[in-house]
């Protein structure tokens, strides 16, 4: 798996919470209204979770990201029984009906 080149203090932590402020979509929270779940493939730390759970607090968040240390950090900053990350590259995902 990939790692993030530049480690995870708490400055760059901050850093990517304020990225994703500037460049989340303002219609996220309101697609994320009414779903039961939401799935985000390259999540990193889990930034846009405060976006996602604006309108709805109840929705089951799952993220992926190829980057262990964005997810320990994610899991770490992020510790609900709604929310889950895992450590996988998008193109490892198998759908199926």
């Amino acid at each position: 798996m990939s790692e993030y080149p530049i480690n995870f203090s708490s400055m760059e932590v901050e850093r990517l919470n304020k990225q994703a402020q500037y460049l989340s979509d303002p219609e996220l929270s309101n697609c994320a209204e009414g779903m039961k779940s939401c799935l985000e493939i390259g999540c990193g730390v889990g930034s846009n979770i405060p976006s996602i759970r604006l309108k709805n607090s109840n929705i089951k968040y799952v993220g992926i990201d190829i980057c262990s240390a964005s997810i320990k950090e994610a899991t770490k900053k992020h510790e609900d029984d709604k929310t889950e990350f895992i450590n996988i590259s998008g193109d490892q995902i198998i759908y199926s009906e």
